[in-house]
Formats: C-alpha cells, structure tokens, sequence
C-alpha cells in the first residue's frame, strides 16, 4: 500500500478507532457490574475483573481522546496515551498481587457469586466471537 493510500484512508481509519472504543466502553461498562459482585463475594478475582472493565472503559476515552481534534497527529499524544493506560494496568497488577498474598496467607476465600459465574457465562464467548470479528475487518 502506497503512503498516498494510507494517508487518504487515515479518517475512515481515525473514525473507525473511535467507533470502536464507544462501543467497546459500552460492553465494559456492562462488565463492571464484577466489580459489585467481586466486593459482595470477597472475590479478588472478580474485583480484578471489573476494576479491568473500569481500566478499559480508561483506555477506551483515552483512545477517543487521542484520535480527537489536534491530536491527530500529535506523537506526544500517542505516547501519553500509551503512559496512561500502562500505569492503569501496573496499578492493577500491584492490588491483584497485594490482595492475593493477603487472602493465601490469611486463609481467606472467597465466596460464590451467582452474578460472577453469570457474567463468565456471557463474557467468554462474545468475546471470542467480537475477538474474531475485529479481526476480520
């Protein structure tokens, strides 16, 4: 592909990075409800999983941010947007390894939570499915 044809293609492309993130925003924020049930249930797993709901919805607005207005062009944009959503990610990592050392040495387990299994249930396989569907796009 010619640079002239990646150019020509950047706002279709640039409109496409946004539309996804919305709708992407609008299915993590579904999948926060992990975090309620992860509470409710002493669950670090599950808080784990709606705090990286909560983080992608971040990434999501943070990507919107970055294909928005004039910084469409912008290399420092990208690399703030990049910072913001690994130091996102580093934060989680730390409480999921605080907490799970925590709940082993202090012998605490979580309890059931019908919400959680429910949102497994629905999560794997449209994930998979979208997975696949953006990748054929």
């Amino acid at each position: 592909m010619s640079t002239v044809a990646i150019v020509a293609d950047r706002p279709r492309l640039e409109r496409r990075a946004r539309l996804l993130a919305w709708s992407g925003n609008t299915w993590h924020l579904i999948d926060a409800i992990a975090l309620g049930a992860g509470i409710a249930a002493g669950s670090v797993a599950l808080i784990a999983f709606g705090v990286d709901s909560l983080i992608e919805v971040a990434a999501g607005l943070t990507i919107i941010w970055r294909f928005t207005g004039t910084r469409l062009a912008s290399a420092t944009s990208e690399r703030s947007a990049q910072r913001v959503i690994a130091l996102s990610y580093f934060v989680l990592t730390a409480y999921v390894a605080v907490e799970s050392i925590r709940d082993l040495v202090g012998g605490h387990a979580p309890g059931a939570s019908w919400v959680g299994i429910g949102l497994a249930a629905v999560t794997a396989p449209t994930r998979l499915t979208s997975t696949s569907r953006l990748r054929t796009s």
